[in-house]
C-alpha cells in the first residue's frame, strides 16, 4: 500500500537521510513523497512551472513496484491533453530499463534518457592554484558568460543571474583587464538548490586554456563558499565527463546518486 509521507521528517526517515533529499529537495511545504516498500517518489513544482518526479529506491524491482502503483492509484503519471511535456521522472541507472518498459507498456510516452550523477561535499577542498586570481562577475557580464557557455559547455542548465544570489567567477588571461569582453577564459556558477544549499553548475574552460587547472580552481572557490554559507555544497554533472568527474573527486565531492531521467510525454 502507498505511503503518503507529509512531513520532511518522514521523507528523511522513508530515505536513510539521503543527502540528496536533505540538501537538494524544498521543505515538506513544497514537497508530495509517497513510499511503497523501500523506494520512495518525490515530487515537485507545479503544472504551470514544469513538475519533477524522482525515485529513490535499491534496485529495479522496488522501482517498477512503486511506479505500477502510482500510475494505477494516482494521477502522477497519466496526465491528459497535449502532445507538450508533461515534467521529467529520473530512476535509479540500476532501474531505468525496466522503469522505461514499465511505462510503456501502462502507455505512457517517454522522451529520450539523459545520464547524470548528483554528488555533494561537506570537506573543504584543498587550495588550488590559481583561486586567489579568480574574479567575481556581474549582470553586466552576461553576455560574456553567454558566449563562452554557448561555446564550450552547450548543455549546460546555468542561465547567468536568473537566479537572485547567483554567484558567477572566472579566471581571466593573466595581466589583462577583467573589464575587457576578451579575457574570459574559464566560469562557474553557484546557483542554489531548493532547499537553499549552493549548487555548482556551468563550469567551462575555452579549450586553448584546458588543462590547467583553472576549473578546479573555479570549482574549489564556489565550494568554499556554499561550505562558509551552509556546510555543504552540491553539483549536478553529466555522467560522460569523466575529466570533470576526476576533478570533483579529487576536492572532495562524493558520488551520491547516478541518475536517468526522461520527459513524460502527455
Amino acid at each position: 500500500m502507498l505511503r503518503l509521507l507529509t512531513t520532511r521528517d518522514e521523507v528523511l526517515t522513508a530515505t536513510t537521510d539521503d543527502p540528496f533529499v536533505d540538501l537538494s529537495l524544498p521543505p515538506a511545504d513544497g514537497l508530495r513523497a509517497t513510499a511503497l516498500g523501500p523506494a520512495v517518489a518525490l515530487e515537485c513544482g507545479s503544472d504551470d512551472d514544469g513538475r519533477w518526479l524522482w525515485v529513490l529506491s535499491p534496485g529495479p524491482a522496488a522501482t517498477t513496484g512503486l511506479l505500477a502503483a502510482l500510475v494505477a492509484e494516482t494521477d502522477w503519471l497519466t496526465p491528459a491533453g497535449s502532445a507538450e511535456p508533461f515534467g521529467e521522472v529520473s530512476v535509479p541507472r540500476h532501474s531505468a530499463t525496466a522503469a522505461r518498459a514499465l511505462l510503456t507498456d501502462k502507455g505512457i510516452a517517454i522522451g529520450p534518457p539523459a545520464e547524470w550523477e548528483w554528488m555533494h561535499t561537506r570537506t573543504a577542498p584543498p587550495p588550488q592554484p590559481g583561486e586567489g586570481d579568480l574574479v567575481e562577475l556581474h549582470e553586466s557580464d552576461r553576455d560574456r558568460i553567454l558566449a563562452i557557455l554557448s561555446e564550450h559547455s552547450p548543455r549546460t542548465f546555468a542561465r547567468p543571474f536568473e537566479h537572485d544570489r547567483q554567484l558567477w567567477l572566472a579566471a581571466v588571461e593573466p595581466g589583462q583587464a577583467p573589464s575587457n569582453p576578451a579575457t574570459l577564459v574559464a566560469v562557474g556558477c553557484a546557483d542554489h538548490t531548493l532547499h537553499g544549499i549552493r549548487r555548482l553548475e556551468g563550469i567551462a574552460t575555452r579549450p586553448d586554456r584546458r588543462g590547467r587547472g583553472l576549473g578546479a580552481a573555479i570549482t574549489a572557490a564556489l565550494t568554499r563558499r556554499g561550505l562558509d554559507e551552509r556546510g555543504a555544497c552540491v553539483l549536478e554533472m553529466f555522467s560522460d565527463n569523466e575529466t570533470a568527474r576526476r576533478v570533483y573527486h579529487r576536492l572532495g565531492y562524493t558520488t551520491d546518486h547516478e541518475w536517468t531521467t526522461a520527459a513524460l510525454l502527455r
